[in-house]
């Protein structure tokens, strides 16, 4: 690999970088000043969360979602991934119930 595309990369993943971070800050502005049935910033700083593996965050956004919307299956799909991994038996049993349903 030459020098120039080795630089070139490491400025790729820095402006991917900002922009996440972007993205993150947006979604998280929109969770407060959304009128409460406006559902969909939650979603997207749930997707937010996960990629940055704060799992209970994660898991409180879709949470909402899914008080909102009960019979969201890609929102029971995440919860019931999200919960299937946690030490709390009491988690598993809900990661069983919403993967069941879907």
């Amino acid at each position: 690999m030459c020098p120039d595309s080795s630089i070139s990369l490491i400025l790729y993943f820095v402006l991917l970088q900002t922009y996440y971070d972007q993205a993150f800050q947006y979604y998280y502005q929109a969770t407060q000043f959304a009128s409460p049935g406006f559902i969909l910033p939650h979603f997207g700083l749930g997707q937010m969360y996960i990629q940055r593996e704060e799992v209970e965050n994660a898991a409180q956004c879709f949470e909402k979602v899914l008080k909102a919307q009960p019979g969201n299956y890609e929102t029971m799909k995440i919860l019931g991934s999200l919960y299937a991994m946690s030490d709390s038996e009491e988690k598993r049993g809900v990661a069983r119930t919403h993967l069941k349903k879907v």
